[in-house]
């Protein structure tokens, strides 16, 4: 131990004592997701961005590292998109200017086989987490289970 700091800390009437911990990797390293799970994990949040409490803040932030970590892989399946799609058409019978696809279509699944080859690639995105205390009586049953993977353990977060 340096014998500067342990003066200065003497000078403020503090000690300073050096106990061996082990760390493990898993418990240093964020989590890994693919692609496809930080783009479900972005539509979980998407109710929660409203809010003025730890929960919108949580929910913010982690809406702006999933989309700074997804953002090639959201911009090539919105590519995808506009290449199988068809036109969205309104109740008025106008088109919305936006495509979609119909689930079980072989556009739909040509547009899968493509987007395959991204959907499985992983980041690990440095997210903030909330413990479960605060969002307890603060989100809903669904929100919860939508979001859980911003929950942690009072003394993990």
């Amino acid at each position: 131990m340096d014998s500067g700091v342990n003066a200065f800390a003497s000078s403020l009437g503090a000690s300073i004592t050096e106990t061996e911990q082990s760390i493990d990797v898993k418990d240093i390293l964020p989590n890994e997701y693919t692609n496809e799970q930080m783009h479900q994990m972005l539509l979980s949040l998407e109710p929660l961005l409203e809010r003025r409490d730890i929960v919108g803040y949580a929910a913010a932030r982690n809406v702006r590292v999933l989309q700074s970590e997804a953002m090639e892989y959201l911009k090539r399946r919105d590519e995808l998109i506009e290449k199988y799609g068809d036109p969205e058409i309104s109740e008025n019978g106008m088109p919305t200017g936006r495509q979609q696809l119909q689930i079980g279509s072989d556009a739909y699944k040509r547009f899968m086989d493509d987007l395959a080859l991204y959907s499985n690639i992983k980041h690990r995105p440095l997210l903030f987490k909330i413990p479960y205390e605060e969002a307890i009586g603060k989100m809903s049953g669904t929100e919860i289970l939508a979001c859980e993977w911003m929950l942690v353990d009072g003394g993990d977060a």
